[in-house]
């Protein structure tokens, strides 16, 4: 765990929760959303070697950060899946093994279950928060190519549910559109930003949001994974979506955050990354930091501002054959993806995973989230902006390759500037971890007792 004292800030919890749904847009998310249309969409599931990886690493991953939640706010199971088999176990007592006490088919059923996830891409949150049984799933992404293949691989593990664990049910077995999967997701298209006015489309939260017990509070999980925090363009933004977070959980929900930690510069041939690669395809990004975001220090080793970055335009994604030919352009920008994953969906690390500490000469938490200089950049690096390049050879033929290459920004954030972060607006940081890869997984909880 991050070492940080909880802040007691009721007053900024009370502004959060009382907070409507952020209204404008991230200034990145045209970049972004170009980025995936024109090129990464097509390769975003391949470059972590398949959906199916993804979602048995995340259901496990999701299942134990969410087994002790606040019975309040865990799932219950939906109705459609508790009368599965005549004989009264099955399911529910396949869950009471993984989840123990707190299954979610053993507690009582009070109001729908709603699980939010942002960033959702082609599904590696949003399938396995199906599984482990909201009533309700939305669904955040502003890339209509990769929502489609969410929508695609949601019937495809409707159809496997059905056969394996839907086969007592005969009104299931035809495939209809009241599969267990399908009729529960909510693809929501638009900017993460704005996921509060977009939730109030779904008619269960909707319905909720008039129950004076809940008001706007009407989710019991939210996820952010997989790095799309960092495709926020500021500090202020990263605490919009927290805040906005916040308001939209009901007491006892859970906010699942995990990214990479882009906050220490690398030199030389480490900017350099491997993604992936195999006979028809070579992925490579290239990582460069812009140095007038990141923290300046002055002799005594207090962080100084520097200049704000100007603003720049995006360039075009370029495509070159084998020999370095323009062929192709557009507008865009880029991701980074990560190494080789391990069976939680993480980068392999470079040592065995153990909970992350800040630095015993770093400001704490709490300190860092509010010690922004002028440049938007916190002490510890978190506001850093990283320009990321993507490099994509794609085999066209005998001897041939074409050459895909775009970049955007990403924003530098750290796991003690996060935590701080969360707990300045009234969330307790119940578990953190990072890894030896710089990914870092934050899960924070809305106390119990929070009233609007």
């Amino acid at each position: 765990m991050f070492a940080a004292p909880r802040a007691a800030a009721a007053s900024a919890a009370a502004a959060a929760a009382t907070e409507g749904a952020t209204a404008s847009l991230s200034s990145s998310y045209d970049q972004v959303r170009q980025h995936y249309t024109a090129l990464l969409s097509e390769h975003y599931t391949w470059t972590f070697g398949g959906s199916k990886a993804k979602h048995s690493a995340n259901l496990a991953l999701l299942g134990d950060v969410l087994r002790q939640q606040s019975s309040v706010a865990v799932c219950s199971r939906p109705s459609v899946h508790a009368s599965h088999s005549s004989s009264g176990s099955s399911d529910a007592d396949a869950d009471a093994d993984a989840f123990g006490t707190d299954s979610p088919a053993t507690l009582s059923r009070r109001t729908p279950s709603i699980a939010v996830d942002l960033g959702c891409g082609s599904g590696f949150q949003t399938i396995p928060l199906l599984h482990l049984g909201f009533d309700v799933v939305a669904a955040v992404d502003a890339c209509g190519e990769l929502m489609q293949e969410l929508k695609d691989e949601a019937a495809a593990a409707a159809v496997a549910y059905q056969s394996a664990a839907c086969k007592h049910t005969p009104a299931l077995d035809d495939g209809s559109a009241g599969s267990p999967f399908t009729a529960r997701l909510r693809p929501l298209f638009g900017d993460m930003l704005a996921f509060r006015s977009l939730l109030a489309s779904v008619d269960e939260a909707r319905a909720l949001s008039s129950d004076p017990r809940l008001a706007t509070s009407v989710a019991n999980v939210i996820v952010c994974m997989g790095d799309t925090l960092t495709h926020l363009a500021s500090l202020g933004e990263v605490r919009a979506l927290l805040a906005d977070s916040y308001a939209a959980l009901r007491p006892g929900g859970r906010l699942v955050l995990q990214f990479r930690d882009l906050t220490r510069p690398l030199h030389g041939v480490d900017r350099f990354i491997p993604v992936r690669s195999d006979e028809r395809t070579v992925f490579t990004c290239f990582l460069e930091w812009d140095e007038s975001t990141l923290p300046q220090t002055s002799a005594s080793g207090v962080a100084m501002d520097a200049a704000a970055p100007s603003a720049e335009a995006p360039p075009t994604v370029d495509r070159q054959d084998d020999a370095g030919t323009d062929i192709a352009g557009s507008t865009d920008a880029s991701n980074v993806v990560g190494p080789a994953l391990d069976r939680r969906g993480l980068p392999t690390p470079s040592k065995v995973l153990t909970p992350a500490a800040s630095p015993a000469a770093s400001p704490a938490p709490a300190v860092l989230a509010s010690a922004v200089g002028s440049n938007g950049t916190a002490p510890d690096g978190s506001g850093c902006r990283v320009r990321v390049h993507d490099l994509v050879h794609v085999k066209k033929g005998i001897g041939a390759w074409e050459l895909c290459k775009s970049w955007y920004w990403k924003l530098g954030l750290s796991g003690p500037y996060v935590a701080g972060v969360l707990e300045s607006l009234g969330f307790e940081v119940v578990h953190s971890e990072s890894d030896g890869g710089g990914m870092v997984l934050l899960v924070g909880e809305k106390g119990l007792l929070h009233h609007q």
